[in-house]
């Protein structure tokens, strides 16, 4: 569920509509631009009893382009 919900926000982006990838995914024929994403640390968030409560991911996208200002256009 975590992973459509970031795809979905970086693809709200036009210029990355569709184009918006997990790691480890073969994107050589894929034209620039495109976006790769990964999980990163996940952090146990416990409540008052020590219980753990809920969790908290980071999320890492990876803008990808043949330049640098239009990697900085397609930036949010």
């Amino acid at each position: 569920m975590i992973y459509a919900a970031v795809k979905d926000a970086v693809e709200q982006v036009g210029a990355l509509a569709d184009k918006c990838f997990p790691a480890g995914v073969c994107i050589d024929d894929v034209a620039m631009p495109c976006a790769v994403y990964s999980f990163g640390k996940r952090k146990a968030i416990r409540d008052l009893s020590g219980q753990v409560h809920h969790y908290t991911d980071e999320a890492i996208v990876d803008v990808l382009a043949e330049d640098y200002d239009t990697v900085h256009q397609l930036a949010w």
